[in-house]
């Protein structure tokens, strides 16, 4: 039979290691978020302070990513889903790579029809754990490839349905009120 702190020596790492990932992999959707509502406080809380991102065309800090970034889905709607994401850690350092495709709707301008862009890219993280906080410290995005479609028809959202927004008046960012509570304060299309 083993002795309690036999176990416990060998549980606490382990459980200690899915927190870990849980946290690693927690500032990944948070970022994806963050780009999808438009809350440039949740992309930069994703970052140290010194992380460097190499983002397709894009290479630079957090602040000049960000800017990069607002002027190029300032006109368009985007959803980043999340698949497959492996995380290995080595102390205070790891490494995440987390599958995506982003869904990004290009509205119709000058008479040409809006357009659908997904695109399958991988995001590869060195994170890093300072002050106890998992963050990214340096990022690369690889392309691994992409498809753009014609959207048919209006491309407008079905009548009933609410519609998504942006930071902070996504139907997303209400936590205290009831859903009934909410929808009296603010209807569908307002």
């Amino acid at each position: 039979m083993r002795s309690a702190t036999t176990m416990e020596d060998a549980v606490v790492p382990a459980v200690q290691r899915l927190l870990d990932e849980a946290a690693i992999c927690r500032v990944h959707l948070e970022y994806c978020r963050g780009l999808d509502r438009r809350d440039w406080e949740l992309v930069r809380s994703c970052y140290h302070a010194d992380a460097v991102d190499y983002h397709g065309p894009f290479e630079g800090t957090v602040d000049e990513f960000i800017e990069w970034a607002v002027d190029r889905l300032d006109s368009v709607v985007s959803t980043h889903f999340v698949g497959n994401q492996i995380v290995d850690i080595d102390g205070d350092v790891a490494w995440h790579e987390a599958y995506n495709l982003a869904f990004i709707r290009r509205p119709t301008t000058d008479g040409s029809p809006a357009v659908d862009w997904v695109i399958n890219v991988r995001y590869l993280d060195r994170m890093e754990r300072r002050d106890g906080t998992w963050k990214i410290a340096d990022r690369l995005v690889v392309h691994d490839s992409d498809r753009r479609d014609l959207v048919t028809g209006s491309g407008e959202i079905s009548p009933g349905w609410f519609p998504g927004g942006l930071a902070p008046d996504d139907p997303s960012y209400n936590r205290s009120a009831t859903w009934a509570e909410f929808l009296a304060r603010r209807k569908p299309g307002t």
